[in-house]
This record gives C-alpha cells, sequence and structure tokens, in this order.
C-alpha cells in the first residue's frame, strides 16, 4: 500500500479486505475488470479479447463477477 501511496499509484487487487482498506487509506483501487476496461481504452485489446479472457477467469478458475461480457460494465 506504501508504495501505490508513494508514488501516486493505483492498488491491483481483487481481495475484498485489501480493497477496503486501502480505500480507506484514500489509495485508489481497480480490479480485475478494471484492467481489462483500461486495456480496451488504451487500445491494447479488444473488447473481444477482453470477453474471452473474463469468460476464462470465470469458467476456469472460478473467477466471481457479476457480468459475462465487459459490455455489461459500460
Amino acid at each position: 500500500f506504501a508504495l501505490a501511496d508513494a508514488h501516486d499509484g493505483r492498488l491491483l487487487t481483487d481481495d475484498g479486505d485489501a480493497r477496503a482498506f486501502a480505500k480507506d487509506q484514500g489509495l485508489t483501487v481497480v480490479g480485475s475488470v478494471g484492467i481489462l476496461l483500461a486495456a480496451i481504452d488504451a487500445g491494447k485489446i479488444d473488447e473481444a479479447t477482453a470477453d474471452e479472457w473474463l469468460s476464462m477467469w470465470i469458467d476456469d478458475i472460478g473467477y466471481y463477477v457479476p457480468y459475462r461480457t465487459i459490455s455489461e460494465y459500460r
């Protein structure tokens, strides 16, 4: 947390306790879906690729998110 704070950065985590603590400390918190959205917005990947990755995370490793496609987050 100190490193992100010292460099005006962001904490990337999906751990609920870590997110809550970081927010309490005033840090910007970005999760996995936020990273996918940022990558799309930066032109690094397209939405279809992000959807493939999100589906893989959900189906293969049991990642929980309320939506299955990136377009549902927009």
